[in-house]
């Protein structure tokens, strides 16, 4: 259809728990539900007033401009972009949008529509998880101790620090992908059973 909310109900597009938006060919927002108001953290006047270069970080204005320029290219659905928006009170959200193009009925493009989600606390925790192991990862190099580990499903040694390599001679490849028992690190493999009840 030329306008996609003609074919979905405006009480399910306004109850959606993501955002539904229909853009001009130039970018700019002209029909969209309550959640992206939310998301933006602006009126309705307010971001009809607004082009996408207004609120997108200006890192990745190109390449989000790169991907609608590819939608009207081919007339087909975008892969899924992943940029970050500056809410009207400084903070900074983060969106998953698939991108389609719009056309009149004669087929002539007029535009775009699109659905996103969410995904601030997702790229949060990805970021969180991205120091945390790169925390872990100079505080294991660093440790005096020996360190190794291994899964507990198949005993597979995954990673050991320099600590290890010096006290062992042994080197990580010749280690790593390896078990402790082929590896020979317990002289009565019943230990290991012992620690793995433990």
């Amino acid at each position: 259809p030329a306008s996609f909310p003609q074919a979905i109900p405006q009480d399910l597009l306004a109850s959606m728990a993501q955002s539904y938006f229909e853009t001009d060919l130039k970018g700019r927002l002209t029909h969209f539900n309550d959640y992206v108001c939310e998301f933006h953290g602006r009126t309705r006047e307010e971001l009809r007033r607004l082009s996408f270069r207004d609120y997108i970080v200006p890192e990745q204005i190109q390449a989000v401009f790169d991907a609608f320029h590819r939608v009207f290219q081919t007339g087909g659905a975008s892969p899924i972009l992943e940029y970050d928006v500056v809410r009207k009170d400084g903070t900074m959200v983060s969106a998953q949008t698939i991108v389609t193009l719009r056309r009149d009925a004669s087929g002539q493009p007029i535009g775009f529509c699109g659905i996103s989600r969410d995904v601030t606390s997702k790229r949060k925790t990805e970021i969180a998880l991205r120091e945390s192991e790169e925390s872990y990862r100079r505080i294991m190099e660093l440790a005096p101790d020996m360190i190794f580990i291994s899964r507990v499903s198949d005993d597979v040694i995954v990673a050991v620090n320099d600590a290890f390599c010096l006290r062992t001679g042994y080197c990580r490849e010749d280690v790593i992908g390896h078990t402790s028992l082929e590896m020979g690190f317990y002289t009565d493999p019943e230990n290991r059973k012992k620690w793995m009840a433990h």
